[in-house]
């Protein structure tokens, strides 16, 4: 999807595009639910304040999915309003055979190209490409040239780190070049080359460490600012890996390399239902709005994690609108599905011993008595055992609040109907119980088995499934709607009630024996 750029009426930047995709990150400032903008624009003063004719390095920190390409997108908007150079690479594209140096270099050359700028005729451009080439031929590669951070090729080991080296110390670019290039972007009315280095942390971390003196040693150019976008434990456990000197002092490392730094806030509880809601809207509308909002309660701290839940939801809109309107729990399958994603090994266990109807039974049958302080204690050690193995406390303590928020959603829930809930993540029913319903009043009104025959084929389609599973299904669910009948005979409240039930009940009965008799039996199978 394009963007596109207008003036409000005060004369402001905004975009009109909405954001699009799975896992897209946030280009239009009205879907800045975690308060980006804000940290864009203090990167953008950064920038804009530098003396002329310096080089600045800014380093973005956050985790995986807090946003920081979403800063980097606000920030793009901002910097070529104010007619500077955007260049962009991801160190997730650079692989066995360009590095991250060998990468920004094509970057900025075809950024040039696309201003109308004749890159190739640059003395930098081409004295790069040709060190490149000399490099190559000196290690006895075709292209095999590994600079400064890349994602290595399995096997590659110490000679990826050879490689490196040389590449580092054998790119030298001169100053009249450099100068050359400044010269032109200024000449073509470019304050500034600002170029976005993003997933840093996603490179092969035995890499790191030379890419990141590079970035200082080699591109030390004037006007040019280079933001990069990290996970900044992840780059330190990467140069502990690389050297124990690095490990001990990361944090100083890196100092050297970025001279300022945004460490991207938390989102707070409010950012993150705000967000919540936005996006189970977008994926869940067969939800109804009350179910969402409830359920925005229990989503995860992490906004990636929180669009991947309500993308798996979204995923049974077509399942959904199969059900009636109270056939499914949606808050419970919802929240359950969140413990799936956040700790599957922790909802394994907490679905084997702890959920349903068959606990509770089980429970008070006294074969295995533990009472609720005993259930907290072992809940609390499954949660410290089998949480994801970087969970902090609070992370922990809040899976502790949705373990119980679950297994109360899921208090007087059997298994069977827990285990067909959360089946629909993964598979479509051959029929539902509204399915059944219409199957058996049209069968109660001409008794042909004919369109029984041709509603079990039907239902092999809709649950791609052969003629016998689908004709199972049917025998199975006819003989749980009979049960569950029974169940709503009994608990009848006055007499309208009660011969509602009883009618039901009758009827699925006699389709239950339509089915069983022997000559239906036999002719159904021939039609199917």
């Amino acid at each position: 999807m394009e963007a596109n750029l207008e003036r409000s009426s005060e004369g402001s930047l905004r975009t009109t595009r909405r954001v699009s995709g799975h896992d897209a990150p946030v280009s239009a400032r009205e879907d800045d639910d975690l308060g980006r903008w804000s940290v864009a624009r203090s990167i953008h003063r950064v920038i804009n304040s530098a003396p002329a004719g310096w080089s600045t390095r800014i380093g973005i920190y956050g985790r995986w999915g807090t946003g920081k390409t979403s800063v980097l997108n606000f920030l793009r908007q901002m910097q070529e309003e104010c007619k500077n150079l955007v260049v962009s690479l991801s160190a997730w594209n650079a692989d066995g055979s360009l590095g991250v140096i060998d990468l920004l270099y094509e970057s900025l050359r075809d950024s040039l190209t696309e201003k109308n700028i004749d890159a190739e005729s640059l003395g930098l451009i081409k004295s790069f490409v040709q060190q490149l080439a000399k490099v190559a031929r000196g290690a006895g590669a075709d292209r095999a040239l590994v600079t400064g951070l890349n994602v290595a090729a399995p096997g590659v080991g110490s000679s990826a780190q050879a490689l490196g080296s040389l590449a580092l110390s054998s790119l030298r670019i001169s100053r009249k070049d450099v100068d050359e290039l400044v010269g032109v972007i200024h000449k073509n009315g470019f304050q500034r080359v600002v170029v976005f280095i993003d997933d840093l942390d996603r490179a092969d971390p035995r890499l790191l460490p030379k890419a990141l003196l590079s970035l200082r040693e080699l591109l030390d150019w004037p006007d040019f600012v280079f933001v990069l976008s990290f996970d900044k434990d992840i780059v330190a456990n990467a140069l502990g890996e690389y050297s124990k000197s690095y490990g001990e002092a990361a944090d100083r490392f890196i100092e050297k390399i970025v001279d300022v730094s945004f460490l991207l806030p938390t989102p707070s509880q409010r950012q993150m239902r705000q967000l919540s809601s936005r996006i189970l809207a977008e994926c869940c509308s067969f939800i109804p709005e009350e179910t969402r909002d409830l359920i925005c309660g229990r989503m995860p701290p992490n906004p990636r994690t929180a669009k991947l839940i309500a993308r798996t939801l979204g995923s049974v809109r077509e399942v959904a609108t199969r059900h009636g309107p109270d056939e499914i729990d949606w808050y419970a399958l919802a929240i359950q599905c969140v413990l799936r994603i956040v700790a599957p090994r922790l909802s394994l266990a907490i679905e084997r011993e702890f959920l349903g109807q068959d606990f509770v039974v089980f429970k008070s049958l006294g074969t295995s008595f533990l009472d609720n302080d005993q259930v907290n204690l072992r809940i609390q050690g499954l949660v410290d055992s089998l949480s994801p193995s970087d969970s902090s406390s609070e992370f922990k303590s809040w899976l502790t609040e949705l373990v119980g928020a679950v297994r109360e959603a899921r208090l007087h829930h059997s298994d069977e109907r827990i285990s067909y809930e959360m089946g629909l993540l993964t598979t479509e029913p051959a029929f539902t119980y509204r399915e059944l319903r219409s199957l058996i009043e049209r069968w109660d009104s001409d008794r042909i088995s004919q369109n029984i025959a041709e509603e079990i084929r039907a239902a092999s389609e809709r649950g791609h499934c052969d003629v016998g599973d689908a004709a199972e299904s049917l025998i199975v669910m006819s003989l749980k709607a009979y049960s569950q009948s029974l169940g709503n005979l009994a608990h009848s409240l006055d007499t309208v009630q009660y011969e509602a039930c009883l009618y039901i009940a009758k009827r699925t009965l006699s389709f239950l024996c339509y089915l069983f008799d022997q000559d239906t039996h036999l002719h159904l199978l021939g039609r199917v």
